[in-house]
């Protein structure tokens, strides 16, 4: 009798540890690199102090393509656990109408982001950085909280700009991201300005001579790189500039091993000469690795020319603080002051997009508490900037990318 007893309170306290296991609350959050140090400071604010976090790379965490977070939430102390994986406002809009996971090998092009597994190494901050890459696999069919699965999404750009227009997405605009031209390092102190017109034609030609820029004498060529087609930043540089977002733009590829490339932060010269990136590739998979391209050494001597792209501000200030140099884009020098009144136009809405399964669950579910508590953080937190601009600041407003500014 004593045995059995013993056997049942022994069910009972295992039934209680999968209940508790099975009540861990877990977000995925996909899309936006540009926004990506906006996001992970709001999550930091969303959590009670003492939440651990590991992440891959060895850059700062603000830089970090994957993460997690393991702690409780100021509101409502729910215990929850926030993984990020950054592929780009584009693909994470994909991820979430098609109901993809990721990494997702049929994505063109593919998504190689993935979601850390839950016994990934984290500390208490400043936490553990250069975890290994273990991902979790996903499994069919996807759900609010399943492994792989991604239930939200920071997009650069409407939905409506995207192929990916159905279903429509539970949107909430969270902020404003602006963006910047830069040049590479080693590229001219004449070159300070880069107009829309000049940027269609980079685009249209791969390079243009550097006397288009700075009304000198040089025909050095200037060439352009940039992201690919997952990237909310590069729809909205298309959309602003007028060169259209459905049109494919020539970008140097920097990446080629038998071209021309970047090798330990400086060009190497390759038997291939300056390539560019496929139609299928067509760009960098996020802005850091921009910024990369920006600080190599040495283009002038292997490429024969310089290099100017385009970036989120904080991968901007990346750049710029690994040697490049920010442009005015139409005379304008970015400023927040400069954005808030109109008169620096290279911007848009942040969005904050749940996936449909999310958005099917009541708004008490704690997935839906802690994601609504995310956006609101990202709404009203100070701590978004340089990555965003708050919208209370804004003096005026857009109706979608590249459209007039009011």
């Amino acid at each position: 009798m004593k045995t059995s007893k013993f056997i049942l309170a022994s069910f009972v306290a295992l039934a209680a540890v999968v209940n508790l296991a099975s009540a861990q609350t877990v977000i995925r959050i996909t899309g936006s690199t540009a926004y990506r140090s906006a996001t992970y400071q709001a999550i930091q604010d969303t959590l009670n102090a003492g939440f651990t976090v590991g992440w891959t790379g060895t850059q700062a965490l603000s830089g970090a393509a994957e993460a997690i977070f393991h702690g409780s939430t100021k509101t409502t102390n729910i215990t929850v656990t926030i993984k990020t994986a950054f592929s780009g406002s584009v693909g994470g809009v994909f991820s979430l109408t098609k109901g993809n996971g990721i990494p997702d090998g049929t994505a063109t092009p593919p998504i190689t982001a993935g979601f850390l597994v839950d016994t990934t190494s984290t500390s208490p901050l400043p936490g553990t950085s250069n975890v290994p890459a273990t991902f979790e696999t996903p499994v069919q069919p996807p759900a609010a909280d399943k492994a792989g699965f991604p239930n939200v999404a920071l997009s650069d750009s409407f939905q409506g700009s995207t192929p990916f227009t159905s279903p429509t997405l539970n949107d909430t605009q969270v902020g404003v991201v602006p963006f910047e031209w830069v040049r590479n390092v080693g590229s001219p102190s004449t070159i300070t300005n880069i107009t829309s017109l000049l940027a269609q034609a980079l685009w249209i030609n791969g390079s243009l001579p550097q006397f288009q820029f700075d009304n000198g004498a040089s025909t050095t060529p200037v060439f352009i790189t940039g992201r690919n087609f997952d990237s909310g930043t590069r729809l909205c540089a298309l959309a602003e500039t007028g060169f259209g977002i459905n049109n494919q733009p020539s970008q140097l590829d920097s990446t080629q091993t038998t071209a021309d490339h970047i090798a330990s932060g400086a060009w190497v010269s390759g038997t291939g000469g300056v390539v560019f990136f496929t139609p299928d590739s067509n760009g960098f998979t996020s802005g850091g690795q921009v910024a990369t391209a920006l600080d190599a050494t040495g283009s002038l001597g292997v490429i024969g020319g310089y290099l100017v792209s385009y970036l989120g501000v904080a991968d901007a200030n990346t750049a710029v603080t690994g040697g490049g140099t920010a442009l005015s884009y139409n005379g304008v020098p970015f400023s927040v002051t400069a954005v808030q009144n109109g008169q620096y136009t290279f911007w848009s809405y942040e969005h904050f997009l749940k996936s449909p399964q999310l958005n099917a669950l009541p708004a008490t579910d704690n997935h839906n508490v802690v994601a609504n508590a995310l956006a609101t953080t990202l709404t009203s937190d100070a701590a978004v900037s340089p990555a965003g601009i708050l919208l209370s600041g804004m003096l005026v407003v857009r109706a979608t990318e590249g459209s007039p500014v009011f």
